[in-house]
């Protein structure tokens, strides 16, 4: 297992990042929820569990969390491969498992618990494990129904991502929190 780690000056700079990145690549991105993730996040820690139909999933979550949800620590639950490669994504709060090991499996299960201990912190898990286009059911690895079941204090938040052309050059952005 791959620990976290969040360095915030690269958070802060992700934000500005990102949001130019989202600009320049979306006519809009549309958020529905919002307000009752920000006040589930004042009450208790968060378990968001997201599809993940494109790479912009992984990027939406964390500049939601980073630019609309300040006052939250965010983390996800990230493939260790895919971490070792994509390193930047430690500095923003990813931890990484090794999804054929059912060690690391348990190891990162108990790190994902001990995240969600306290109020104020948020962790963002695909249980999909793995891009998977939009037209295909949804089939979710366990861990994430296995963390929910552990994790008491967590609120379990569903969020769906979706991108959609409508007419414009650009497509648009859909986040469907709860």
């Amino acid at each position: 297992m791959i620990e976290a780690v969040r360095w915030r000056p690269f958070l802060r700079w992700f934000g500005r990042h990102a949001t130019g990145r989202l600009r320049s690549t979306f006519g809009a991105v549309h958020v529905r929820g919002l307000e009752r993730l920000r006040h589930h996040a004042q009450e208790a820690p968060l378990l968001l569990i997201a599809n993940h139909s494109a790479w912009w999933d992984a990027l939406l979550a964390l500049w939601l969390s980073e630019t609309e949800l300040a006052e939250v620590a965010a983390f996800a639950m990230m493939d260790a491969a895919n971490l070792r490669r994509l390193r930047f994504f430690q500095w923003l709060g990813a931890f990484g498992v090794d999804r054929t090991s059912r060690r690391d499996g348990a190891l990162a299960t108990r790190y994902a618990l001990d995240l969600l201990r306290c109020r104020g912190r948020a962790l963002w898990v695909f249980p999909q494990g793995q891009e998977q286009p939009p037209h295909v059911p949804l089939r979710f690895e366990p861990g994430a129904a296995g963390i929910a079941k552990r994790a008491r204090a967590a609120r379990v938040i569903p969020v769906a991502f979706a991108y959609v052309f409508e007419g414009d050059e650009k497509p648009h952005a859909y986040v469907s929190v709860g």
